[in-house]
This record gives structure tokens, sequence and C-alpha cells, in this order.
């Protein structure tokens, strides 16, 4: 009879009338399903979807570019596109320093468009024809000291240095009546190839002849300082990161035998 109502209570979901109080669960009970330790789920679910979109929300904060002022801005491209390929050059400080004097004498010269082309052949004949060789990497960034908004002070003072050059003094006018002349001579709804044809025609007017006389000085002088002054600055950064990790490494060991 007892195993009669065991079979039967398999049959009617794992209740157990073999035992006075029948209708309660018996091992399968979840009131007697042992304690795992496992955290409960969670229950509250706008609690849960509260703390999901708080979670998600942070991690856009985080990944979200920052947003910096015009003068930030200019600063970190600075260092990003001009001071960071020459101390992360693996080369000698005189080679990276080389590469910096040719880009600065190609960028104070009246050749906007096409310096960077005459960087990789200055690079191309130093190498084949002298045996000289620079950072050509370098070279090619320090061009764009000269760029859409520095090119018409420069050229500027080109054209001052040129006429005192040539001694036609009478002819120096003021920078608003310059910035007209270049105005003039290259269309601003040009496509590029077509600005930079239209500058070096303008070399061959009135105002390109002292441009081109007037920036040789200056771009010689250029050259020989920039090389001068990256020389410097990039020993001083190794020795000072020499320094950061003699220093790293000395607290290493006192650590160590402590």
């Amino acid at each position: 009879m007892r195993q009669h109502l065991r079979i039967k209570s398999r049959l009617a979901g794992g209740r157990d009338f073999s035992h006075p109080g029948t209708g309660h669960r018996t091992a399968r009970s979840q009131t007697n399903r042992p304690q795992t330790g496992l955290p409960r789920p969670r229950t509250d679910l706008l609690e849960y979807i509260l703390m999901s979109n708080n979670a998600t929300l942070t991690a856009q904060q985080a990944t979200a570019p920052r947003r910096y002022d015009w003068k930030t801005s200019l600063k970190r491209l600075v260092r990003l596109k001009l001071f960071i390929p020459m101390i992360r050059n693996a080369h000698a400080p005189e080679f990276t320093a080389r590469g910096v004097a040719v880009g600065v004498f190609w960028a104070m010269t009246p050749t906007f468009g096409i310096q960077m082309a005459l960087v990789l052949g200055h690079w191309i004949a130093s190498r084949r024809l002298f045996n000289w060789d620079f950072s050509l990497v370098n070279g090619l960034a320090w061009t764009w000291i000269t760029n859409a908004f520095t090119i018409i002070p420069a050229y500027y003072l080109f054209y001052l240095t040129g006429l005192l050059i040539l001694g036609r003094y009478g002819d120096i006018s003021g920078y608003t009546a310059f910035g007209a002349n270049i105005a003039a001579a290259i269309d601003a709804n040009a496509s590029f190839l077509t600005q930079v044809q239209q500058g070096f025609a303008a070399l061959w007017s009135d105002i390109g002849w002292p441009i081109l006389i007037g920036s040789i000085p200056w771009a010689i002088a250029s050259a020989l300082l920039s090389y001068h002054a990256a020389l410097g600055f990039i020993r001083r950064y190794h020795e000072q990161r020499q320094a950061r990790i003699a220093r790293k490494q000395a607290r290493t060991a006192r650590t160590v035998h402590v």
C-alpha cells in the first residue's frame, strides 16, 4: 500500500501521500532547498534599470572626447605634431635636429604648397649625392610653421627685407596694402593646385622678387637657430629622462633592501 502511494505521489508531481499530513512538498520543495550562499536575484526592476542607465552614461562620459578652448587645442596640436616626433626619434639628437633645420629652412621660403615635396627631394638628393642624412619625418612636420594663418605675415616680413636689400625704400607699403595685393593675385575660390600656380606667378610680379630675395637670409638664419635649439631641447629631454629612470631605480632598490 505504501509503495502504491509513493508511485502515485510521483505521478502527482512529487507529493508524498504515504505519510500523514499529505499535500506538502518533499525534497523538491523550494522552501527545503539548501542555501548555496549565492546572492538573491534582483527584485527591484526600477532600481536595476536606473543603475544600468547610470553605468551607461558613465561609460559614455569616460569615452567621449574632451573639448578644449582654441589656445589649449593649439598647444596640444603643436606638441603632438612638432615636439613629440622630436623626442620619440630613436636616432641621435643631431640626426633629428638636422631634420628640424631642413624643414624650417624650406618653411621660410616663398614655396607654400610644395614645401613638403621640396623636403622630400632634399632628403633624397642629400642621401644619394652627399651621403648626408636627416630625419625626414621631422623635416616634413616643421614645414607647417608657415600655413594658411602665418603665410601672409611671413611673406610680408620677406617683402620688407627684400625691399631693404634691394634699396627700394620708396616702395615699402603697409601690411594692409600688401595683404590686398596677395589676395588679388590668388583666387580664394580656386582649387589648391590653381592657388599654388597663382602664388608662383605672383613671385614674378612686382612684389614677388623682393619676397624671394628677402626670404633667403631668414631661411638661413632660421635653419641655424632651429638646429641648435632642437639639439639642446632633445639633449635636455634625454638627460632629464635618464635622471628620472635613475631615481626610480634607486627608490626600487631601497624598497627591496628594506
